[in-house]
């Protein structure tokens, strides 16, 4: 998702364009880059539909 502005931290990526696909995506990538693991129910869109929310579910998992 590439976009002309800066994303605030609490904007909903889903109306930038996040969607069930590309969640996943971010999610396996997030998953390999930090070499954590997040449950099935875990993966939820709205679980990540937030550069703060992201970062949250990042830090849960490397604490």
């Amino acid at each position: 998702m590439k976009h002309d502005r800066d994303i605030t931290l609490d904007e909903d990526l889903r109306k930038l364009g996040l969607d069930s696909m590309k969640s996943f995506e971010m999610v396996v990538q997030l998953e390999d880059e930090y070499d954590i693991e997040f449950s099935g129910d875990e993966n939820l869109l709205e679980r990540f539909s937030t550069i703060q929310k992201i970062k949250d579910s990042v830090d849960s998992k490397i604490k």
